[in-house]
């Protein structure tokens, strides 16, 4: 992103550093451009696009954290029950042979940043602007809706191609867009998704390791590092285990919004 890999990579900084400083950098351009947006086009704030802070908001965030845990080591524990994996690396920083403890920090940090600019623009603007265009075209609220959603969807799959080497695998960022977005369309805060996006992330990479089935030159440091001998189908990332625990994460995080707002209905319009 912006070219700053090349560069940081040519002073000698560690991957995770890299990804960190990277990652930092598109969180402030999106940060003001959306903010400018919103200022000028909106006469709002970024706060109206899911940011309007509260101990509720901290609250759901929290719960998106823990579906994401859950999800990735529900995923893990799966492929240990069917002898699909097998753990004997533990504590690892990785490709770079540097601070277990700085790396792993700058790891979980890069993870949160990328969860907030992600869902700002794939959930937060992408979807209330779209749907607020297409009701005004004369479609109702709850079409325009959905609409924004699918549409939404399709594009974060999209432009996360270069992470799926089949259709499969591109249909499990589909449903990964479909399951943050219907987390922010049911609570119209950014809370749980971001909670959930930062949460998987940081389970599948640097806490169970499920990324390290990869055959990919640079590994995040882990607390866990398995070996995956299963069958590519079920074991990959985008495969049928780690799908299975996506629509249970979706499932969950419905069962917790319901908790904690008592219904199950859209925040972004009437339905």
């Amino acid at each position: 992103m912006f070219g700053l890999a090349s560069p940081l990579r040519a002073l000698g900084f560690p991957t995770s550093i890299q990804l960190l400083l990277t990652y930092g950098a598109t969180v402030v351009v999106a940060v003001v451009l959306v903010g400018a947006v919103a200022r000028y086009a909106r006469r709002d704030d970024i706060r109206t696009y899911g940011f309007r802070m509260s101990s509720r908001w901290w609250r759901l965030f929290g719960l998106g954290v823990f579906v994401g845990f859950f999800g990735a080591g529900g995923a893990l524990l799966t492929n240990l029950a069917f002898g699909w994996a097998s753990v004997d690396t533990f504590v690892t920083p990785g490709s770079d042979d540097r601070s277990f403890v700085l790396l792993f920090a700058a790891s979980l940090l890069t993870w949160l940043l990328g969860g907030v600019w992600e869902e700002l623009v794939f959930r937060g603007v992408f979807i209330r602007e779209a749907a607020e265009g297409l009701t005004r075209s004369g479609i109702s609220s709850r079409w325009s809706v959905l609409g924004a959603w699918f549409v939404s969807a399709a594009v974060f799959g999209f432009l996360h191609f270069g992470q799926a080497s089949s259709w499969r695998a591109l249909s499990f960022w589909l449903l990964g867009g479909l399951v943050f977005g219907m987390v922010y369309i049911l609570t119209g805060q950014l809370a749980i998704p971001i909670g959930i996006h930062v949460g998987f992330n940081v389970g599948a990479t640097n806490l169970f390791g499920l990324t390290s089935v990869r055959a990919i030159g640079y590994q995040a440091p882990a607390l866990i590092r398995p070996t995956f001998t299963g069958p590519r189908l079920f074991v990959e990332v985008s495969g049928i285990v780690n799908t299975v625990w996506l629509l249970v994460m979706g499932g969950l995080s419905l069962v917790l919004i319901h908790w904690q707002s008592g219904d199950l209905r859209s925040q972004l319009g009437d339905w």
